[in-house]
């Protein structure tokens, strides 16, 4: 019977604590100084991209270098969704060409070393791979989401003859909030 008790206690503090992570994603509320909700006017260094469904993507340029990073990978392109003139997605990205179509592990050094450090600050996420290769990883909040993913783009042929690939690596806050 104290066995039962103990693991039942286990159990539930183990769910607890790993609830508890989660919601480090709702107090962050974005993603560094990048707080969802923000009036557009508000965030500086934007450049218009596209609109799709109702929601405006723009090119963030920081003067700041820091927003480029998470932990210690450093990241090329920021891309910042506005609904509403409210900020309510974060995105990150950085993209490789790689001269080996048939390579499996490009970027995945950065993808471990994300996974594992938001795992240490948020607890396990969802696992996908898709037999294209492409990697996601997602943790769920009560407000927002994170979605780290690897992904394989299209190949093709460089104009000296060379086979190429692309690979992306994302990190990307979104917000479930509408706002209004």
């Amino acid at each position: 019977m104290k066995k039962i008790l103990l693991i039942c206690f286990l159990i539930i503090i183990n769910g607890y604590a790993v609830g508890q992570n989660v919601s480090v994603l709702d107090q962050k509320n974005g993603f560094k100084t990048l707080k969802f909700g923000t009036v557009r006017a508000d965030i500086k260094d934007l450049k218009f991209l596209k609109t799709e469904y109702g929601v405006s993507y723009y090119l963030l340029e920081p003067q700041t270098l820091d927003l480029y990073y998470v932990f210690e990978v450093h990241f090329h392109k920021i891309i910042l969704g506005f609904k509403n003139d409210k900020l309510m997605l974060i995105a990150l990205s950085k993209t490789e060409n790689f001269n080996d179509p048939s390579s499996s592990n490009v970027l995945i050094e950065d993808l471990k070393y994300l996974h594992h450090s938001f795992c240490k600050t948020i607890g396990e996420s969802e696992y996908i791979k898709e037999d294209s290769g492409d990697i996601y990883h997602r943790w769920y909040g009560e407000t927002c989401k994170l979605s780290l993913s690897r992904i394989r783009g299209k190949g093709g042929i460089d104009g000296e003859g060379n086979p190429f690939i692309d690979v992306t690596l994302q990190v990307i806050f979104n917000s479930y909030i509408e706002v209004s």
